[in-house]
């Protein structure tokens, strides 16, 4: 299987920055991180007490905090943020908001297994009974968990015993995976793929230099010689655009059916490390047979409807 670089609508880098509304931006979530936070006193944190312990002068804190620092070097943010944390834990969004905001490289931490569980409980919670088949994925391109309508673009049932091999798929498997159904009833692979694969580089494309993206990259591209071939041909400095759109994708339903949607993501709001994947039908058939599943489902949850 050979794809061709057919890329979606996604952009070269345009750099276009407000310096002083960005150090605006820095300045005032490092303020309120320190204010956050107490001393051993028991009182808030001071600008001369965070100075102090990170063994900097007050006036550096100050201008930071104040804007006038226009782009603090790398170094000092960090060493205020592990000064800060003597005080308090600082989370990964916090400092990826402070170094975003003055133009550096955001930091990426891949979920341990307990921040995985709870984002798939919090994703249940609001997405379980959503009708468009919908699942979660991490950064890191692992599939956790769905509903009952993703399977049954398949023609598989929510409940079936075999959907749990679908469970930390890469999506790449997804695609690439002769031996999957996902792969297997994938009619449009030469059409979807270079599209698929170009918005997922421009969205790791900060994370270039992390030890997780190389490994991922690496390993998929040893088990998938066309995916090596179609990464490396897309460009490295893509973007990602306002609305993260791929289509269409064509699946084979049944012997005489195929199905049409178009795939949405956006990043999942408890957690930027976690993106939820939506499929909206794209065709009046597909509408159909989708009505047919959410009939089934109500009919299943209400017996006496």
């Amino acid at each position: 299987m050979f794809f061709s670089a057919d890329l979606p609508r996604v952009h070269p880098i345009k750099r276009v920055r407000n310096p002083v509304e960005q150090a605006t931006i820095g300045g005032d979530k490092l303020r309120s991180l320190r204010r956050e936070r107490h001393d051993e006193r028991g009182k808030r944190l001071t600008i001369e007490s965070l100075a102090s312990a990170a063994g900097v002068d007050y006036r550096t804190i100050s201008d930071i905090e104040r804007g006038v620092a226009k782009r603090p070097p790398l170094e000092m943010l960090q060493r205020i943020f592990t000064t800060l944390a003597q005080f308090g834990a600082v989370s990964v969004e916090d400092k990826n908001l402070v170094l975003s905001a003055y133009g550096y490289h955001v930091l990426f931490v891949p979920p341990t297994e307990a921040e995985v569980e709870h984002a798939c409980h919090l994703w249940l919670a609001e997405y379980t009974h959503i009708h468009l088949p919908s699942y979660l994925v991490s950064y890191n391109q692992r599939l956790l968990i769905w509903n009952r309508y993703a399977p049954a673009m398949l023609g598989i049932a929510g409940t079936d015993p075999q959907t749990a091999r679908f469970k930390q798929l890469r999506i790449f498997d997804m695609v690439f995976n002769p031996e999957l159904p996902t792969a297997l009833k994938l009619l449009n692979p030469e059409e979807l793929a270079p599209k698929l694969l170009a918005l997922i580089k421009a969205e790791l494309r900060l994370f270039r230099s992390e030890a997780w993206y190389q490994e991922l990259i690496q390993t998929t591209s040893a088990d998938y010689p066309e995916f090596a071939v179609l990464w490396n041909s897309l460009p490295d400095d893509l973007e990602v655009g306002r609305m993260r759109t791929v289509g269409p994708i064509r699946i084979q339903y049944g012997e005489d059916m195929i199905l049409t949607f178009n795939i949405y993501s956006s990043d999942f709001v408890s957690d930027p490390r976690f993106r939820v994947v939506q499929y909206h039908p794209a065709d009046s058939s597909t509408i159909k047979i989708w009505n047919q599943w959410v009939e089934a489902a109500e009919s299943a949850a209400d017996p006496d409807a």
